[in-house]
């Protein structure tokens, strides 16, 4: 190949690194199919863009199934590792090294980062700069430290495949027995010495164990938390380190093997801060991992018998106003989180927080969130890392679904994708899920149905995997509404399925699972049914006091042709500022009921304003319907032109509502030839000298024209035309 370029029989090609965006294009394309988040950043980490890489990294994990098709969208299962080809290459690349370079690039391998002055401590530096020179080791400048790594992720991966076990074990050793003598630790360094320690063998203290052990959980390396902890309590059992067990393994959604730990945790507790962490916990598994709402409220009133100290007590209140507010009783919920926000117990206002942001906007109150989000993120910051207890990230997913609430659809997808990226690199999996489920709902809203299956599938996946059913059915009921207004009933009836099944009481946004009812009976050619699920919704809302929820029954009545009782379940709603949409809403409703064009003409632009797409477009090709009813051509023209633009960004949408006009915009043949001439750019006394015509008359045609395409210049002329052809 080299001679074929250089006799210039070929050109030659440069391949950079790809970006991230550039990866996952790549992917999405050789796969056919979309790609999990938390598997495009495995696979953008660890291939850095490097094309061949990347290429064996996928081929080794659809082999060994670490790389797996989830139902039209590829997940990672496990970890990644390089194959047996790539291995190859990289071993070509380390070929030739002396036995001073090898045993310090694998001090780097298991070590990485490695502060430079603890590896010459080891090895020399003179090893060190020659493999720096070869290109094969980095070294940078940490805050005061200067730190070693390989050039590229794969090496290391290659390097620590290919070292066999007797010298693993003994590197490990050697970078354990150098950290701990160093004078300069840092407090990282403390999880890297126990899994040398644990990867070694030999005797461990167990208070380093349980400190790692801590430090891995607080940075969502589950499995490794869970292994160190056990490591910890096979020494010497505690309550510290059966915490940490019994918070790993909930965390992973392994039910069973939680409440066994916390069983044998009771005898253990001496303290009321040990007793009220034991609820947390139990009462977590219960409701969301084993669906039984009266089991988490009974652990609640079994903690407030042997519980006296008033801080952790407080803490009860609020895991109480977390199960209220998700499950059937938003209402109850807010005022207990509310009542709570004040309290001096960090954990307290945590849980009241959660409850709060998330139970405002359902009530009609969204405006209010940001506060109790603000409130709840100065509280964690306060509390610094801890076991078993919401990730701050939750907080911010309430907060962008309160500002889509408000109609700032826009906005919440920015906060939702900022969060969604941070949680991926931060490897939050439980932020990255929520984020992906506030950013199907905010496309629901926007319209965009395939963004919104995207993002629901990409939940749903992580839900189902970790046992975490609750919210796994709030995105299964998203999957169905998208599909269902896609017409896809297939897709619509398995989702709905799969959520009946897990009949978890979790019942946030119940409402949806009403609309998704009535969705899908659409689809399905049921329209009676879908009007009694939609009535059984509001009924539903009403009962809740979920003002903004009901307002979306209510519309989907009115969009579905039943304007008579989307009247009927807007005089339910009592007056309050219930978010620009919701009033988008109910003005729509109140124009179709009076029949009055200029309401339901202001409610489509509002729609349009909002980003709420979908909603502008049936509107706007609705009031273009009416109009032409009336022989107002002119508006009917420029309400359809509207409707198309806004129908244009629902990809996929197949709504009763966004039924185009059958008929077309009948121009003369007069009106047509002088239209296609203005359209080109010629003035009307050009047109007038070629048709043999007046300027007055061609200026009378043009009129015409503008009037029956609901138009005002000849930009938008050109425009129309150029579509037309």
């Amino acid at each position: 190949v080299q001679s074929v370029w250089k006799n210039g029989l070929c050109d030659r090609v440069e391949v950079g690194p790809l970006d991230r965006r550039e990866v996952q294009e790549l992917l999405e394309l050789v796969l056919d199919g979309q790609v999990e988040g938390a598997a495009l950043q495995q696979l953008w980490e660890a291939s850095e863009g490097n094309l061949q890489y990347l290429r064996e990294l996928v081929l080794a994990g659809v082999d060994k199934g670490t790389l797996v098709d989830d139902a039209g969208m590829w997940r990672t299962v496990g970890a990644l590792s390089p194959s047996a080809r790539l291995q190859d290459l990289v071993g070509e690349r380390l070929a030739g090294l002396d036995d001073d370079e090898v045993a310090t690039l694998e001090l780097v391998a298991f070590g990485e980062p490695l502060g430079v002055d603890v590896l010459a401590g080891l090895v020399g530096s003179d090893a060190l700069v020659r493999l720096e020179r070869k290109g094969l080791i980095e070294t940078a400048l940490d805050g005061r430290r200067f730190e070693a790594t390989l050039a590229h992720p794969v090496h290391g991966e290659v390097v620590r495949e290919r070292t066999p076990l007797t010298r693993a074990r003994e590197v490990q050793r050697l970078l354990a027995d150098a950290v701990e003598s160093h004078r300069n630790r840092r407090r990282a360094d403390v999880l890297k010495v126990a899994l040398w320690r644990v990867e070694a063998g030999g005797t461990t203290s167990p208070a380093l164990l349980i400190e790692a052990a801590r430090q891995a959980g607080f940075a969502h390396d589950l499995e490794t938390a869970l292994r160190l902890g056990r490591a910890a309590h096979e020494i010497e059992a505690t309550f510290a380190s059966g915490q940490i067990i019994a918070d790993a393994l909930y965390s992973l959604g392994r039910s069973d093997e939680t409440e066994s730990v916390l069983a044998d945790l009771e005898d253990e507790a001496s303290d009321d801060n040990q007793r009220a962490t034991l609820v947390r916990v139990r009462v977590y598994n219960r409701y969301w991992h084993d669906s039984d709402l009266p089991a988490a409220v009974g652990v609640i009133e079994q903690g407030r018998r042997v519980i006296s100290d008033a801080d952790h007590l407080a803490e009860l209140e609020g895991l109480q106003a977390v199960l209220e507010v998700t499950s059937h009783d938003p209402l109850q919920g807010v005022e207990r989180g509310l009542a709570l926000l004040a309290e001096p117990y960090d954990r307290a206002v945590v849980q009241a927080t959660l409850a709060t942001s998330l139970g405002l906007p359902l009530v009609g109150r969204a405006a209010e969130a940001a506060a109790t989000v603000e409130i709840g993120i100065r509280a964690y910051s306060r509390l610094g890392g801890q076991l078993t207890l919401y990730e701050p990230s939750l907080l911010h997913v309430a907060e962008a679904l309160a500002v889509a609430c408000l109609g700032g659809l826009e906005e919440a997808e920015r906060l939702a994708a900022i969060g969604y990226e941070k949680a991926l690199i931060d490897d939050d999996a439980a932020g990255w899920a929520f984020f992906a489920q506030a950013r199907g709902l905010v496309a629901l809203e926007q319209g965009r149905l395939d963004d919104a299956i995207r993002w629901w599938t990409e939940a749903s996946g992580l839900f189902r995997f970790v046992n975490h059913h609750g919210p796994l059915g709030w995105s299964l009921i998203g999957l169905t509404l998208a599909h269902a207004m896609q017409g896809e009933v297939g897709p619509a009836d398995a989702a709905l399925a799969e959520e009946a099944q897990l009949a978890h009481p979790a019942d946030f946004h119940g409402l949806n699972r009403h609309r998704a009812r009535a969705w899908l009976a659409v689809a399905k050619g049921h329209p009676a049914d879908a009007r009694t699920h939609l009535e059984e919704g509001v009924v539903l809302a009403e009962g809740r006091g979920e003002w903004p929820m009901l307002t979306m029954a209510m519309h989907d009545l009115a969009r579905l042709g039943h304007v008579d009782a989307a009247v009927a379940a807007s005089a339910r709603i009592p007056e309050a500022d219930l978010g620009a949409i919701a009033e988008a809403r109910l003005r729509h409703v109140a124009g179709l009921a009076a029949g009055d064009l200029e309401v339901i003409g202001d409610a489509a632009d509002a729609f349009g304003t909002l980003g709420a797409r979908l909603l502008a477009a049936e509107a706007a090709f609705g009031l273009a319907a009416e109009h032409r009813r009336r022989g107002s051509a002119r508006e009917a023209s420029a309400w359809t032109r509207k409707a198309t633009d806004w129908a244009e960004g629902c990809r996929g949408a197949r709504t009763p509502g966004l039924a185009m006009p059958d008929e077309p915009v009948a121009l003369t043949k007069r009106e047509r030839e002088v239209a296609v001439l203005a359209a080109s750019g010629i003035t009307s006394k050009d047109i007038a000298d070629r048709l043999f015509v007046s300027v007055r008359t061609v200026d009378n045609h043009l009129g015409r024209v503008y009037d029956k395409l609901g138009i005002s210049s000849r930009a938008e002329l050109a425009e129309i035309m150029a579509g037309a052809s």
